[in-house]
């Protein structure tokens, strides 16, 4: 049976306050990037400073200010299915007179999940073939060429066009918040971007936008070292 998302919220008062909101508590480790990526914006208050200046490279971005924020934000995939993606951060902004929608995947040495070709040769159930076929109809992947992407970052991206039709908004973002100083795992977002056509991107750079179903979206990779 679909688990509905819990639509109301409390203000989190401190950042080991997020620790029953995982899947394991286990998580909230020291060093671990779901530590680092709630420390960061607990601290912050709002955008984390260098989020903010890659976002303000992009011109509808140009001033953006964070409305709202929410950590281990989950998203309706609208599959079907029981289990709800999860955003590390997600945060509905203001870009001058209208809404942005940023999500945001925190790493800081591990991997973006197993490629799609991986996780097929595990043999996935009926729903969770349906699920990856669905996540690659919609951001317009073909299946042929698309195995080597990362399932992980496939989730994340498109959770930023459905939170942005959500609330009504014709921009949207998906940024990784790398605290690795080697930039590790830089290489699998590369390839997405490459698939998804945005080309060659670089770090600390936001892309160009590209439209999928209404919303126009960039991606970026920030380099905030912990």
């Amino acid at each position: 049976m679909k688990r509905s998302i819990r639509r109301i919220h409390v203000p989190l008062l401190a950042p080991e306050a997020i620790k029953p909101h995982l899947v394991s508590p286990k998580q909230y480790a020291p060093g671990r990037s779901t530590a680092l990526v709630t420390q960061s914006w607990f601290s912050a208050n709002g955008l984390p400073p260098r989020l903010r200046a890659i976002l303000e490279q992009a011109p509808e971005w140009s001033g953006v200010q964070m409305l709202d924020a929410w950590l281990e934000r989950q998203v309706d995939l609208e599959d079907g299915m029981a289990s709800p993606s999860r955003c590390d951060a997600l945060a509905i902004c203001s870009l001058r007179e209208e809404l942005g929608v940023l999500t945001v995947e925190a790493k800081l040495h591990e991997s973006f999940d197993w490629t799609i070709n991986a996780r097929l040769a595990r043999g996935l159930s009926v729903g969770e073939t349906t699920r990856t076929r669905r996540l690659l109809e919609r951001l317009r992947l073909p299946p042929e060429g698309s195995g080597h992407l990362r399932y992980q970052l496939l989730h994340r991206v498109l959770c930023a066009v459905l939170e942005a039709k959500r609330y009504r908004a014709r921009h949207a973002a998906m940024l990784v918040q790398s605290f690795s100083a080697k930039a590790s795992r830089f290489s699998e977002f590369h390839d997405l971007a490459v698939a998804m056509g945005y080309g060659t991107v670089n770090q600390d750079r936001i892309s160009g936008p590209i439209v999928i179903e209404g919303v126009g979206l960039r991606i970026g990779w920030v380099s905030d070292p912990a």
